[in-house]
């Protein structure tokens, strides 16, 4: 009988946990079903060569950007690079524009390895794309420009953001689809 009581108040305090991180998501306009299969399931691409060759390469990935609330690129050329992150501005189904924010540099070599080691020791806890947000932060010191741009449905649409002033005649481009 006391370990029926015992399992009984388990689920109980489970499921009210559960129920409130629900809550607490979907006041973010974060549907929690998402938001909890995508912190499992980021994914990253990354593509080399010239603009045409990359971005035909992204219009080609089938990936629907509005099912994700946040995503990312890196562009490193020879003559330097660009990190951009994508986050969009209200609930995943009405949504229309995103927070761009974007800086450049000589380089982003290893970030893309940081991301994935950040991910992989989260093992799915808490949201990809928050953590993937704070890493940017501290490894940018805040020092990146924001603008709101409308939502893109697509990896090709996304990066020509990311490419708006690139320079370099090969390249490579990373992607880093989140939640």
């Amino acid at each position: 009988m006391k370990l029926v009581r015992f399992t009984l108040t388990i689920a109980i305090i489970f499921l009210a946990t559960l129920g409130a991180s629900h809550m607490a998501l979907a006041g973010g306009g974060v549907d929690p079903a998402v938001c909890a299969l995508n912190s499992w399931s980021p994914e990253m691409f990354s593509f080399y060569g010239d603009k045409a060759t990359v971005l035909a390469k992204f219009q080609a990935l089938d990936r629907n950007l509005l099912n994700h609330r946040t995503f990312a690129f890196i562009v490193e050329t020879n003559r330097g690079a660009k990190l951009t992150f994508f986050e969009l501005q209200g609930k995943i189904t009405e949504g229309t524009t995103m927070d761009l924010a974007s800086t450049t540099g000589k380089s982003f070599s290893g970030l893309s390895n940081q991301i994935a080691n950040t991910l992989v020791k989260n093992t799915g806890d808490k949201c990809a794309g928050m953590l993937t947000k704070d890493l940017l932060a501290s490894y940018t010191k805040g020092q990146m420009d924001h603008s709101v741009i409308s939502r893109p449905a697509t990896a090709g649409e996304a990066f020509k953001y990311a490419l708006s002033q690139a320079d370099g005649e090969y390249m490579q481009a990373t992607f880093i689809l989140l939640c």
